[in-house]
């Protein structure tokens, strides 16, 4: 396997989604590829640090309602109000 076809794998590697020959293909070529496995690293970073709770931020408590308060009654078939701008 080539760097080129091995970079188009690497983030369906780190989510696992390789099957098992395409998997130990990649884990060979990165054992032996600097360049590939320092893209590995990166993207394993990258993987990390968009779970990292602390960037998420709730939405104000008011639009929070507003948001759910319009969902339900389009829901019921309701059309909005014009107070809900």
């Amino acid at each position: 396997m080539s760097c080129q076809n091995e970079r188009g794998l690497i983030q369906s590697y780190v989510d696992g989604e390789l099957d098992e020959l395409h998997a130990s293909k990649m884990k060979q070529h990165l054992d032996r590829c600097e360049e590939c496995r320092s893209a590995h690293v990166i993207e394993l970073m990258l993987r990390s640090s968009l779970r990292d709770t602390s960037l998420y931020q709730r939405a104000p408590e008011d639009l929070e309602k507003r948001i759910r308060l319009s969902l339900q009654r389009e829901t019921r078939g309701e059309k909005p109000s014009d107070d809900e701008d």
